[in-house]
């Protein structure tokens, strides 16, 4: 189990980033989001594109995010939400 240490946080991106979720890029310029914890195993963060985390806090089950494999791209990176 982890415990997520701070708070989400959205940044600008200075350097190109991997999306935890989709696995595409993050390129300087973009805002991301950014989350970090610590468990058993120790300290950890990951960088998301937004709309991939929203998409996965609203499908996955809690057990979700324990059981998959994060090497490998969760889904396809959803359409950008429009505001």
């Amino acid at each position: 189990m982890s415990t997520c240490i701070g708070i989400d946080r959205t940044v600008t991106a200075r350097t190109k980033h991997e999306c935890v979720y989709c696995k595409t890029s993050i390129f300087p310029g973009e805002k991301y989001g950014k989350r970090a914890g610590v468990d058993l195993c120790g300290f950890w963060s990951m960088e998301f594109h937004p709309e991939c985390d929203a998409h996965a806090n609203t499908t996955w089950k809690p057990g979700d995010w324990y059981d998959h494999d994060w090497a490998d791209a969760a889904f396809e990176r959803p359409k950008q939400l429009t505001k």
